[in-house]
């Protein structure tokens, strides 16, 4: 199931909302670089960012903090269920 949800960064502190998880009949997949991220109705292992040409995947389970790039981060609350 996939939610919008706001993140604290442990690395800096930082408060930011993100969209994780899948869709009911889509898999997520995430840029390890940018974190730009979509839905596939196919499960897709390995593919490569359009956006900066990062390696993307869909074993990424953590949003990245926009401020420091960390993905050390916990969720705070949940804003909105997408499923």
């Amino acid at each position: 199931m996939g939610v919008r949800s706001n993140f604290t960064c442990n690395k800096c502190g930082n408060i930011f909302a993100a969209t994780i998880g899948n869709l009911r009949g889509a898999y997520e997949v995430r840029c390890m670089d940018c974190d730009e991220h979509y839905y596939s109705e196919i499960e897709i292992v390995e593919a490569i960012c359009k956006k900066c040409g990062g390696k993307m995947g869909n074993k990424i389970t953590s949003p990245m903090c926009p401020k420091c790039k960390s993905r050390d981060n916990v969720q705070n609350d949940t804003l909105i269920y997408l499923d």
